[in-house]
């Protein structure tokens, strides 16, 4: 699905948004901004209509020309309604005029002419340089702001170029964000309109998802889980019951479709999350327990029953009054973060790894295996990414996924479309350094049927992967449950799942946390303990 036809389709199902047009010559190009932010395709009325004002999640009250005070009938009824407001231009001074600020002829008026403007980096400018380019085209000026207003933002010449109301979900802009001439336009439009549509309530309801997938962002919310055309869910590592491409147990997995969605491409800024208060963190193994587990392995493998075991431990913490979206906003770093609410587990993941990628008929899965932590120190970073790409070791557990994701692929994909496009390549994230690899094919198969065929996951089994499957479970001892799982959002025939790594899994005030990596045979004990101490480095990051 496009992401207009995507857009399209939340209105009917109850986002949307209104734009009240004054006459102006950017209304459709302030529409294109609005979809372009958020993926919503706006209805355009003209504020001169004297009919009922259309419900809405937003009103965008849009430049013109004239005085606030001669204003459309929609348009006050738009500003009088208690749904979120964005002015721009006459619309920002329709909210400045109509509090009782004053609107008058501007001492140096602005017509196709760029402005540096200052702000403090919060509200809508969230993310946003200071001073930021912008475009104006305007005759009048606001001043005198009443205490129910307060500028965000101000232009060199001392004009007011962006406001708020203190209590109520309104916003002005003077300046044109839809211009050519306002180059991250698109973006303060994206902060503004999400702040208008009040993610932290969407939060609140039964699901949320806030999914950030290689540079592009979905966030949802809804009520059931109902399944339409779009399902955004996750599902634990047991969900094809301990089976390579084993049937789905439904009880293993969470899902709903969303009744309100937003979608774009790109993330929103880095903001800084509230820490949160919390007791000792208990690692369930010990080092010398975790070396014993690892002799187990390394007996399998003289065995001769696998080549490669991906052993996991975890990590467990008691919260005081945990906030999820503060636990996330902490937590993002990873090439695939999610957090997703449910009424049965919440999940807060950065991780690095595409599970599967299902586009335009082509899947395509990204494993990871050798990782190294990142360094302060420019020169002992570069030395920790040079001793991750020679290490045979590491190369050896990569090859030997790929391969094993190779065959899950031709389960689910045209055989002879089957390549590796990228092989033991070294990416750098803020955290780790990682080995990745990329393999391609044609689908033969719906995307949730193309999961099962790859389910669970090969970068996090080992080979052969059924019997080292057998081997893990009784090494492990329990079920990892929700850690090296799946999360993702089906639209129709497209998807995108992500692997359940470097993931928190809340339940109530008990959050855990899964750890582990590769065994070979020549995997070093005190090595591979060291490397689940690093990935657990991130949950101390996260709290």
């Amino acid at each position: 699905m496009s992401l207009v036809q995507s857009a399209k389709s939340l209105v009917q199902r109850g986002l949307s948004i209104v734009i009240i047009d004054n006459g102006d010559s950017y209304t459709q190009i302030l529409a294109s901004a609005c979809e372009r932010a958020i993926g919503v395709n706006p209805r355009i009325l003209s504020a001169q209509l004297t009919s009922a004002l259309p419900p809405a999640d937003v009103y965008v009250i849009g430049p013109g020309p004239g005085h606030p005070r001669d204003a459309g009938p929609l348009a006050l009824k738009a500003l009088q309604s208690t749904t979120p407001v964005v002015g721009i231009c006459l619309g920002h001074q329709l909210i400045a005029h109509h509090y009782g600020a004053i609107v008058q002829p501007a001492e140096h008026p602005k017509h196709g002419m760029s402005s540096q403007v200052q702000h403090d980096g919060g509200d809508m400018f969230t993310g946003l340089r200071s001073p930021l380019e912008v475009m104006r085209y305007h005759s009048l000026d606001v001043s005198d702001l009443p205490s129910c207003l307060k500028a965000l933002a101000t232009a060199e010449d001392g004009g007011i170029m962006a406001l708020r109301h203190v209590e109520k979900p309104q916003w002005g802009l003077q300046f044109h964000p839809e211009s050519v001439g306002t180059p991250e336009g698109i973006t303060l439009m994206r902060n503004v309109l999400l702040l208008a549509l009040n993610l932290r309530e969407w939060a609140k309801q039964p699901y949320f998802a806030w999914l950030e997938f290689e540079g592009h962002t979905t966030i949802a919310c809804g009520s059931s889980r109902t399944e339409g055309e779009t399902v955004i869910g996750a599902c634990t590592y047991e969900a094809t019951n301990g089976t390579d491409a084993g049937q789905w147990q439904e009880e293993q997995a969470v899902c709903f479709t969303p009744e309100k969605m937003v979608q774009f491409p790109g993330t929103l800024p880095k903001i800084p999350g509230k820490p949160t208060a919390h007791s000792q963190i208990q690692l369930r193994h010990s080092r010398e327990e975790y070396r014993e587990l690892i002799a187990q392995c390394q007996a399998a493998i003289h065995r001769g029953d696998s080549y490669e075991l991906c052993l996991t431990t975890s990590a467990k913490v008691t919260l005081h009054n945990p906030d999820p979206l503060e636990l996330y906003l902490r937590a993002r770093g990873g090439a695939m973060n999610g957090l997703l609410i449910t009424p049965e587990v919440t999940l807060i993941s950065a991780s690095p790894e595409l599970f599967l990628r299902c586009k335009d008929g082509v899947a395509t899965t990204l494993p990871m295996k050798g990782t190294r932590p990142r360094a302060a120190d420019p020169e002992a970073d570069a030395a920790l990414r040079s001793d991750l790409e020679s290490s045979v070791k590491d190369r050896a557990e990569n090859m030997m996924v790929t391969d094993v994701l190779r065959n899950d692929l031709t389960r689910s994909c045209d055989p002879l479309s089957v390549e590796v496009t990228r092989l033991c390549e070294v990416v750098s994230f803020p955290q780790w350094h990682q080995m990745i690899s990329e393999i391609t094919g044609r689908l033969r198969v719906p995307p949730l049927e193309a999961l099962r065929l790859a389910f669970p996951g090969g970068s996090m089994t080992g080979a052969p992967k059924q019997r080292t499957m057998d081997i893990l479970r009784e090494i492990e001892g329990q079920p990892r449950g929700w850690y090296s799982g799946a999360m993702g959002i089906i639209q129709g025939n497209d998807a995108t799942f992500s692997m359940l790594i470097r993931t928190a899994v809340l339940r109530g005030n008990t959050l855990t946390y899964g750890a582990g990596g590769a065994i070979t045979r020549l995997s070093d004990p005190d090595e591979e303990y060291d490397e689940v101490l690093t990935k657990l480095s991130a949950l101390h990051k996260m709290l």
